[in-house]
């Protein structure tokens, strides 16, 4: 259990959504896969950018096992099992100082007759390749259709995936953000926003008369949720979404699957990935915790109507009764206020410097950032404004 696996689907270029600090890259096996054969020879000699295990397939992965249609465009990775849609007639993509223009980009010039596979059977018949921990496709439309091809792996296996989504037709009857947001819902995952914006202008104009484009697709996050984590090896699978969840931003999410797994020991063969969740949740443990005071657990019953027809918000804090909550903390940490001068403090608390030491200085700061805006605001509420 002590390898992180993430299987890329549509990796012409070789580069992967799942991004680690350098220090992590040795324990991350990365398999590759583009139903594109030419590519691969290029996969080959690009390497690997940061020490990770990497491993080739040229296979098409679907929705059923059989013969498929792939067709290669002008811009090879625009190149498709769907057909190419004229709603992007007009859209150019401004990139290295030249535009491209969507529609022509996606011109078929061969179509292939090609084997396709799900992601399930090919695992199936293929024990050499690890399940994935996390999937990221970007396979221009069929996303949906590998999804519903890797329903076991998903199920059993899989706490994140990157999925490429498209809001106008770029191919004909793609399935659009909002039936892959559906789809990966009900499997147990949490939407947790887009990566990547892909904007297109929707007319050629001059240089001076352009600014924002239209977002045509994106790279949209799915997390697992915490109370859908199943499995075999359930400890294991919430320690992987602990990590994802920090290499993705989302702190509350880690602790979240780390309180949910247990502590993992600190044991001396573990993979580095593995020792830095170890020692966040025992760096955790050990600090003083502060809840914000939940609404509406602190609106007195009497209040309530007042509160409804109040407009003015800074009159709120007047209504609601925050004794009981600050005697079960001073019971449990000691003086609120005490713990408000440290939260306060502009230098990083040990969580934000083990994040900062591990590579996660963006995490770092925005943590930091979040805990004393925070606590400044509890205080102001506290002393009765806001």
């Amino acid at each position: 259990m002590t390898r992180f696996v993430v299987h890329h689907v549509g990796a012409r270029f070789g580069s992967t959504p799942f991004e680690v600090p350098a220090r992590f890259a040795s324990g991350i096996d990365l398999v590759l896969f583009d139903a594109d054969e030419d590519c691969v020879d290029g996969l080959l000699e690009q390497g690997g950018p940061g020490g990770e295990r990497r491993r080739i397939v040229a296979a098409c992965l679907a929705d059923a096992d059989g013969e498929v249609e792939f067709r290669l465009t002008v811009n090879a990775s625009a190149s498709s099992l769907l057909e190419p849609s004229e709603a992007s007639r007009g859209f150019v993509q401004p990139i290295f100082g030249i535009d491209w223009d969507v529609a022509r980009c996606a011109t078929v010039i061969e179509r292939r007759r090609i084997h396709a596979c799900r992601l399930d059977t090919l695992l199936a018949a293929r024990p050499d390749i690890p399940p994935p921990d996390f999937l990221s496709l970007d396979t221009q439309g069929s996303e949906s259709a590998i999804i519903a091809g890797a329903s076991e792996a998903i199920r059993t296996n899989v706490i994140g995936l990157i999925v490429e989504v498209e809001f106008i037709d770029l191919y004909e009857r793609v399935p659009r953000f909002g039936v892959i947001a559906g789809q990966l819902e009900e499997a147990g995952f949490h939407f947790a926003g887009f990566r990547h914006m892909i904007d297109a202008q929707a007319s050629r104009q001059p240089i001076g008369r352009r600014s924002d484009g239209f977002p045509v697709a994106a790279d949209a996050l799915f997390l697992r949720r915490i109370d859908c984590t199943s499995g075999p090896e359930c400890a294991g699978s919430l320690l992987r979404l602990a990590f994802a969840s920090v290499v993705f931003g989302f702190l509350d999410h880690a602790f979240a699957a780390l309180d949910a797994a247990a502590a993992p020991a600190l044991e001396p063969a573990q993979p580095d990935w593995l020792a830095f969740l170890a020692r966040l949740q025992q760096i955790a443990l050990a600090e003083p915790r502060l809840f914000l005071p939940r609404f509406p657990d602190i609106l007195p019953a009497h209040e309530i109507r007042r509160f409804a027809r109040e407009p003015d918000i800074t009159r709120w804090p007047g209504m609601m009764d925050t004794r009981a909550w600050q005697s079960e903390q001073e019971l449990r940490d000691g003086s609120v206020h005490d713990t408000l001068d440290r939260l306060e403090l502009v230098g990083d608390t040990p969580i934000e410097a083990h994040l900062r030491d591990h590579g996660f200085a963006e995490l770092a700061d925005r943590t930091n950032l979040c805990r004393r805006d925070q606590a400044h605001k509890l205080r102001r509420f506290l002393s009765g404004s806001m």
